[in-house]
Order: C-alpha cells, then sequence, then structure tokens
C-alpha cells in the first residue's frame, strides 16, 4: 500500500474516533487533540502560536477532514464560532468496520 493512503487511513481513523468520543457533540479535530502531535495548542494576540510542524501536521488534518466531510462521513455545521464537526451514520459504520469496539448509538439503523 502506498505511504500516503496508509498516512491518510490514519489521520481519518483518528479523526473518527475523535469525533465518536464527543458525539453528539459537535469537535474541531485539529493535530493535537486526535493523538499526532504532544504541542499544546496556544494563542498569543489572538493568533494561534505554534509550530511550524504542527501547522503542517494541522493542514494534513484539515485535508483528510475535508474528504470526509465531502464523502458524508463527517457532517460539517456552519456555526460562525465553536466547534463545527460530527460524525455521522456513515462514519459510525466506517469506524466499526475499522474497530469493533466502536459500536454506534441504538437509534443507528433506525
Amino acid at each position: 500500500m502506498a505511504l500516503n493512503i496508509e498516512r491518510f487511513d490514519e489521520v481519518a481513523t483518528r479523526i473518527l474516533r475523535h469525533l465518536y468520543e464527543r458525539f453528539p457533540n459537535p469537535a474541531h479535530p485539529d493535530p493535537t487533540c486526535i493523538g499526532l502531535s504532544e504541542e499544546k495548542v496556544d494563542y498569543v494576540d489572538g493568533d494561534l502560536a505554534v509550530s511550524a510542524d504542527w501547522h503542517d501536521l494541522n493542514n494534513e488534518v484539515r485535508s483528510v477532514l475535508q474528504w470526509l466531510i465531502e464523502e458524508s462521513f463527517v457532517l460539517h455545521r456552519n456555526h460562525q464560532i465553536g466547534p463545527k464537526h460530527i460524525i455521522t451514520a456513515k462514519g459510525f459504520e466506517a469506524l466499526m468496520k475499522l474497530d469493533h469496539y466502536y459500536t454506534p448509538p441504538r437509534f443507528f439503523g433506525m
């Protein structure tokens, strides 16, 4: 398997797990909260104060998240402020195939 596909699978799985753990509340996945970085996100005068490596990881997370949204694994709510992303039924199905530990709510499939 190509390295980019393996990396995509890793990041996508981490994003879906993060959203699963917060369901039904929306969340905003970033490299730190999904476990790709241990760097603490900080703000200085309203701007992110993180390393270039964190920014690179964040661009990767955003790219994967955008694909997950476009393919309906994740719902993007159009809120102006705060977290916007929620795992969908299709996202639950994908996560269950990756790891049987993750089970959907009982309302799933009704």
